[in-house]
């Protein structure tokens, strides 16, 4: 024995062949001893009993995440039709989403089809003789056995059925295939079983009647292709042999996968001979990922999924669009045996409808949908071009050291903004504004709004404490946004994105508070505190609470009605105050302009994609001819002109009126550099309606303003363009995404402006 081994020998796990719970936990206190703690995965919920055959040496169980899919209408033979589900335990960001999609693709257009072709398991003993006549003489003779070894095998298995038997000779030795019907089983241990017994009564049978004997037999001579792939069994099959089929029409591809069949066919035919030339076993794109995800929520073979994975994807031209249809020769399922008896496992066959005995067919069928949509998802997404911004958005995982929630209450807040002794209420998830609900939300990195108590001057306050996302996760949410709507707008917004409004605005908002704030400014929340951490992406402002039964008008953007020409007037008056005390800030370089040579080339591919989007709505030559008169005049109205610090997103979901008609404006991160008629004309379009006079309201702001003489007689003009290029055109195009309450009305008050202003004609 080597001296390296023998200092290590005494080192054995305890409990080795018992499985019960206190040889389990003995395991697990031997791993603690040894440093090597596993405190998470000892909390498994299962016991061991509950698996003590499944496993040996159990001490816990890991967790994998589990989505639920669907839901994918399903055609069954008889004509009826069902709405099936799946869960499926991945980890991979994007996969749970993509077989969504391509179930939902594939039920907007009839949903999908399948049919089991035959189910088979296999076995390969390999026989040894002294030479090949010897060989030639048994592979004769094992043909003639088959009918007395199917009823043979009767004694070992109630399920299994002996299909057939064939032989191959290699020099002395002869291979033979024991072929299996096996049920409801996956059949490798009910065969194994059966094929061992037939193999000892081969061996004796063929001994006493035989001149000459079995030299020697192996029960599996390695060409059964077990957990592995080969064209034989691909061929001849091994597992379930099932088949799926779905057409999807021309305007479903073209409205929720933004691929034309044309793109699909091209992309299929280019990626198929490359597929062949370096020798792929079948055809597809990633059928392995739903596979390995609904066999692990299942309680599947997991080894099995390698050989399972062997998929044949095909697509037809059709009149309707395209005909997908995928073929699985050798899927190894069971519904019962294994781990299917699993408490977590066995809820997953029941969500399928696929628990116990006359099962497995339909599970093979579900399985070979919800694949093919996964097949048809990912095709398209490569070849429009969204796979990378599919995996941008769902499937990073950055290894940020960032802060929790549940460290911000624990000490973070509290040590860095002591005289406020700062303690947490309650987390405001569900009231964070549309840039924040964008914003990436990966890994454990706490966004958004909460509720803190704190001590200003000796008396208890309420606070918001907004944690802002980076300006990275702002553009990578509007990336992700501008993605899901069209792949080639995504790749327009990588070009402008470095330019764009987002860009330093986790800073910005900052700085704009504080100098507001430091200008004694009150129709902003009172600034109570803020943190700046680089290093952790912690960029917080902590501030006065607005309670919502305080203030008669408050989140009021889809309702402009609640605005009186009052309000509004007060409110405008309001915002020319902050943009002449933000004058000292021109010279911050957080807060930029933004000129049409950086923008207008994303939002005139925007515009285009909103006509594609929308037809030729009402709005969308005046989006286009907005974008022209930028285009052609922004040079021209700016030149010499008073520009100011604007909020730059003023409108009333960023505006307050109190009971006592205090003004509170707040979300100031897009601020920027403009004409101060930028805010002015936003405000106004948000609360247009019958009760607001728009000439009275402009008198309000030339008057606030002071030098309106100074400016442009186009700056009106001009910051209506703007704010219809630059703003409601996103929102437009979100609309189609998340539904914006506020749109409607919005596009009818800019529609009424530009009637009586005559803006654009």
């Amino acid at each position: 024995m080597h001296k390296e081994w023998t200092d290590f020998k005494n080192l054995k796990a305890p409990g080795r062949g018992q499985s019960n719970e206190e040889a389990r936990l003995a395991r697990v206190q031997f791993l603690e001893k040894l440093g090597k703690a596993v405190p998470v995965t000892a909390k498994s919920a299962l016991g061991a009993k509950d698996v003590r055959s499944n496993i040996e040496s159990f001490v816990g169980a890991t967790q994998i995440p589990v989505g639920l899919v669907g839901p994918l209408l399903y055609q069954k033979e008889d004509g009826s039709q069902e709405a099936v589900f799946s869960l499926a335990a991945t980890s991979e960001g994007a996969l749970i989403a993509s077989m969504n999609r391509g179930a939902s693709v594939i039920s907007s257009c009839g949903g999908f089809r399948a049919h089991v072709q035959d189910q088979r398991m296999l076995r390969a003993p390999l026989f040894c003789f002294e030479d090949l006549s010897q060989a030639r003489v048994f592979a004769q003779w094992i043909q003639k056995q088959k009918e007395f070894l199917s009823q043979y095998i009767r004694r070992y298995s109630r399920h299994a059925e002996l299909l057939e038997i064939r032989t191959n000779i290699f020099g002395r030795n002869v291979e033979t295939k024991f072929y299996y019907r096996t049920g409801d089983a996956a059949g490798q241990n009910q065969t194994t079983i059966c094929t061992w017994h037939s193999c000892l009564w081969i061996e004796k049978e063929f001994n006493e009647k035989h001149a000459f004997p079995i030299k020697s037999f192996l029960l599996e001579g390695n060409g059964a292709s077990d957990k592995k792939i080969s064209y034989g069994t691909s061929i001849n099959g091994r597992g379930i042999h099932v088949i799926a089929e779905a057409i999807v029409d021309r305007d479903v591809l073209k409205a929720k996968l933004k691929v034309t069949p044309e793109e699909i066919i091209h992309f299929f035919n280019i990626t198929q001979q490359v597929a062949t030339s370096d020798g792929m076993v079948g055809y597809n794109i990633n059928v392995a990922n739903s596979i390995a995800a609904i066999f692990a929520a299942t309680g599947q073979d997991l080894a099995c999924v390698h050989e399972s994975a062997v998929g044949f994807f095909q697509i037809e031209a059709h009149p309707r669009g395209l005909y997908f249809s995928l073929k699985l020769p050798k899927l190894v399922i069971g519904t019962v045996g294994g781990g299917t008896g699993l408490p977590t496992q066995r809820e997953a066959l029941e969500v399928m409808g696929c628990v116990g005995s006359g099962k497995v067919y339909r599970m093979a069928e579900m399985i070979a949908g919800f694949t093919l949509g996964l097949e048809i998802s990912t095709m398209a997404a490569i070849a429009s071009g969204q796979f990378a911004l599919a995996h941008e958005r769902l499937g990073r995982n950055r290894p940020l050291d960032s802060i929790s929630l549940q460290e911000l209450q624990d000490s973070y807040l509290a040590a860095r903004l002591p005289e406020l002794q700062p303690r947490f209420v309650d987390d405001f998830e569900d009231k964070n504004g549309i840039i924040l609900q964008l914003a990436d939300r990966q890994n454990s990195k706490h966004m958004g709004l909460s509720l803190w108590r704190i001590k200003v001057q000796n008396q208890n306050r309420l606070a918001i404490l907004k944690s802002k996302p980076t300006h990275p996760e702002i553009l990578n949410a509007m990336y992700r946004l501008t993605g899901l709507i069209d792949p080639a707008l995504a790749k327009s917004f990588c070009l402008y994105q470095g330019t764009s409004e987002f860009v330093d605005s986790h800073v910005r908002e900052t700085e704009i508070y504080q100098a507001l704030s430091s200008a004694r400014f009150t129709a902003i929340p009172e600034l109570f505190g803020s943190v700046n951490d680089a290093e952790r992406e912690g960029h917080m402002i902590l501030m006065e609470y607005l309670d919502e039964s305080h203030f008669r008008l408050m989140n009021s953007e889809a309702t402009p009605e609640a605005w009186t020409q009052t309000d509004a007037e007060r409110c405008i008056r309001s915002i020319v105050e902050a943009q002449k005390l933000l004058q000292p800030s021109m010279s911050s370089p957080w807060v930029r302009q933004f000129r049409f040579e950086s923008y207008g080339d994303f939002f005139s591919k925007a515009i285009e994609t909103m006509k594609q989007e929308t037809g030729n709505a009402v709005w969308v030559s005046l989006f286009q001819a907005a974008h022209r008169y930028l285009e052609k005049f922004e040079a021209t109205v700016l030149k010499d002109a008073p520009l100011s610090v604007v909020h730059n997103d003023f409108n009333p979901r960023n505006v307050a009126v109190s009971k006592a008609d205090q003004v509170k404006i707040y979300d100031w991160e897009l601020s920027a550099i403009d004409l101060p008629h930028r805010d002015f004309i936003e405000f106004a379009c948000f609360t247009q309606h019958p009760g607001i006079n728009f000439k009275a309201l402009q008198q309000t702001f030339e008057s606030a303003l002071g030098n309106a003489s100074a400016f442009h007689p186009d700056s009106y003009r001009y910051a209506f363009a703007k704010f219809l290029v630059t703003r409601v055109s996103l929102y437009v195009l979100g609309n189609s995404l998340s539904r914006y309450t506020f749109l409607k009305p919005l596009l009818r008050g800019i529609l009424q402006i530009n009637s009586e202003e005559k803006y654009f004609v």
